[in-house]
């Protein structure tokens, strides 16, 4: 309970420097700290409690639920929580916009997390009049690639109009987020570093005792144009990437053969270099 007076005290001490709220959703904290959440902005996130009251919210933005019946006209805002008795409570915890006022710290009293966001522009009904106050602490995620969470934990204590949701989310971890393996990342992984290996350490003793050796061997395992081009490949860069000019194919007898449309007779200039 005491962690919820501290937060009410702090907004009161810090009003008079809170900033707008940062429609990009890049935020500088007010130890000069700045964290990028413009992943998250915009995303709607909601959970349930014990309790059956819903909670969402949708960062930087205005949630998708409203609440028309709020006897304070406020009727639409960041984080509504909606009461699970049939609907009959439905208030706006937190408002975001360019006339609200936020305070993003990274020192909130009592609180672990990375970074908070406190905000007291809630709907007073059923407050005697206290604007709900909102305190969102986002903590470095274990995924960190993981930018919005698919829920998050929200607290209101009995008898309290102040709430605390906890989401985590790489937005806050030091060095920000790492990109995340998808389906063709993890097919990649095991292509290349268990499918490849067996087929090539599997081929080559199969060919082995097929009585193949050395080259046989590769020649066996991989198509003959992709050795041939790979064997030209290593020769071109152990000469120093130079030409050594036998570039035409020829056969056992040495006469020049056909290859992409030139024959003896005709040029033996390399039809894919550039004309100087």
């Amino acid at each position: 309970m005491n962690k919820f007076f501290l937060i009410l005290s702090t907004v009161a001490s810090v009003t008079s420097q809170a900033i707008t709220c940062p429609s990009t959703c890049v935020v500088t904290t007010d130890d000069g700290t700045i964290f990028d959440l413009s992943g998250l902005k915009g995303k709607t996130m909601t959970t349930t409690s014990d309790s059956g009251d819903t909670y969402s919210l949708t960062l930087c933005g205005q949630d998708p639920t409203s609440c028309p019946n709020d006897s304070t006209g406020v009727f639409n805002g960041m984080a509504v929580q909606t009461q699970g008795d049939g609907g009959a409570g439905c208030y706006v915890l937190g408002v975001y916009n360019d006339q609200s006022m936020c305070q993003w710290t990274t020192a909130e009293p009592g609180s672990t997390a990375d970074l908070s966001l406190i905000m007291q522009d809630g709907t007073s009904t059923s407050c005697m009049g206290q604007d709900r106050s909102l305190a969102v602490e986002f903590t470095c995620a274990k995924d960190k690639s993981m930018v919005v969470p698919s829920t998050f934990i929200a607290q209101n204590p009995a008898g309290t109009c102040d709430y605390v949701y906890k989401v985590s989310t790489c937005a806050v971890c030091a060095g920000g987020c790492k990109s995340g393996g998808g389906f063709g990342t993890t097919l990649l992984i095991i292509v290349f570093l268990v499918c490849l290996p067996l087929y090539l350490v599997g081929g080559s003793i199969y060919q082995y005792t097929q009585g193949k050796r050395g080259a046989e061997i590769c020649m066996s395992l991989y198509p003959t144009t992709f050795c041939g081009y790979a064997q030209g490949g290593v020769s071109y860069v152990a000469s120093g990437c130079q030409s050594d000019g036998s570039n035409n194919n020829t056969d056992n007898t040495g006469s020049v053969t056909k290859y992409g449309g030139i024959s003896e007779n005709e040029s033996s200039t390399n039809p894919y270099q550039n004309k100087i």
